[in-house]
């Protein structure tokens, strides 16, 4: 029974957790209030907001229903209870403010209460639109501001500033280590300041707590809670609606390596990264440009981090190789460069014996092949560095002119004897 009843709680938690759009980070998320018909915490965490006069409205984006406008007379959504938040955390959100310049200090979102930060009202991310005489001076003085207060007295201190104008939306990132904060606007980070950690356990959005006064005329979306700080490309993400608009730093953690081996060995050149569903391209490098490899031939796991070649021979001998990552399609890093030495250990009367002669080498058209005194059949099979085999011929003159520029691998059999000797199209 208790498994019956377990089922449907997750089943539950599952679907309001898959609401948070896929670019918004789950990792301590607290709470995130979409507003996409209502002022739920589509998180699955249960901090509902309870809306007081605060209606629906469109979004940055023009959809209805999908973000709440606020009168700047009694408007307000209060999330009580949330577990208490202390040393690090991330607030985000998105507002547009409306007629502003008529009115003295907003409260956009107000962070804590009034008792547990000590000071009425609490903390709060305002936008400062009229002057109001005798009212709080750091305030006034700050016509046309946005900033945030630290609830260190009653009028707080103004931790940033920054200017704002009416009908245009901002996005407000404000990252917290233990009283060291950085402030986001459209993702850039404008100033780092210092002032006494905010704790919350409560979210006000529209005013500050207990406030009957300071009301917030305007639109706000899209408000994000996580008990960690955010980086700035999960903010970047953030901002921008989707994934991987920021690059990782410094992704490859171990660079491959020079590699030898002796001929008709395995070579490995491998590196490793910090990334999570990165994809991979190796590239060879035989002295006409970087190319592509697939897995064909010689060459296995081109598309991983440890690329293999089989069976080496000599044409593989001073070939560069190197690797493409892409961790997004506005991500992408490359390898060092590792070059591959493959060590003849062939007898010296072995390399004596060699007849075979190509001419011209390089050639824009065909090749000859001249063996030395033999007057026999020949077996001529044409691969390219990928170790794919191109043709098959019994000729001695082969015409690259079909084929690509670059450089190829002629295997020449006859009698008891196969050589492999490279040739360049140019």
């Amino acid at each position: 029974m208790k498994q019956l009843l377990l089922l449907p709680l997750l089943f539950i938690t599952v679907i309001s957790f898959s609401q948070v759009p896929n670019y918004v980070p789950t990792d301590s998320l607290v709470g995130y209030w979409g507003f996409n018909g209502n002022a739920n915490d589509e998180s699955g965490n249960g901090n509902d907001g309870t809306v007081n006069g605060a209606t629906l409205t469109t979004d940055r984006f023009g959809n209805t229903n999908s973000a709440y406008d606020f009168d700047g007379l009694d408007d307000i959504i209060d999330v009580y209870n949330i577990p208490s938040i202390n040393n690090n955390w991330t607030i985000s959100f998105w507002f547009s403010s409306s007629n502003s310049q008529s009115f003295y200090n907003q409260n956009i979102i107000g962070l804590g209460s009034s008792a547990q930060t000590g000071a009425f009202g609490g903390a709060g991310y305002s936008i400062n639109g009229g002057i109001a005489p005798g009212q709080c001076p750091n305030f006034n003085s700050n016509l046309n501001k946005m900033y945030l207060t630290d609830a260190s007295s009653e009028c707080g201190n103004i931790l940033f500033t920054e200017n704002y104008s009416d009908n245009i939306w901002y996005h407000i990132t404000i990252v917290n280590n233990s009283g060291n904060y950085i402030f986001y606007i459209n993702s850039f980070s404008t100033i780092n300041d210092t002032a006494n950690n905010l704790i919350i356990e409560q979210l006000h959005f529209g005013n500050r707590d207990l406030m009957n006064f300071q009301w917030y005329k305007g639109k706000i979306d899209d408000i994000g809670l996580w008990n960690r700080e955010l980086d700035s490309c999960e903010i970047k993400d953030l901002y921008d609606g989707s994934l991987g608009n920021c690059c990782t730093q410094n992704p490859i953690v171990s660079q491959p390596t020079n590699q030898s081996t002796t001929i008709g060995n395995n070579a490995t050149i491998s590196f490793t990264d910090n990334l999570t569903g990165a994809t991979y391209q190796w590239q060879i490098d035989a002295g006409t440009g970087y190319s592509d490899l697939s897995n064909a031939g010689q060459f296995s796991g081109t598309d991983t981090q440890t690329l293999t070649i089989s069976s080496t021979t000599m044409s593989n001998n001073n070939t560069l190789y190197r690797c493409i990552v892409t961790e997004s399609s506005n991500c992408m890093d490359t390898t060092d460069v590792s070059t591959l030495t493959v060590i003849d250990n062939t007898s010296i009367n072995e390399l004596d014996n060699s007849l075979v002669k190509l001419y011209p080498n390089p050639t824009q058209d065909q090749i000859t092949i001249d063996i030395k005194g033999y007057n026999g059949n020949v077996n001529v099979e044409l691969y390219d560095l990928q170790g794919r085999l191109l043709e098959t011929t019994t000729n001695t003159i082969v015409s690259l002119k079909k084929h690509a520029k670059g450089i190829y691998v002629l295997k020449v059999s006859y009698g008891e004897i196969t050589e492999e000797v490279r040739v360049v199209r140019d």
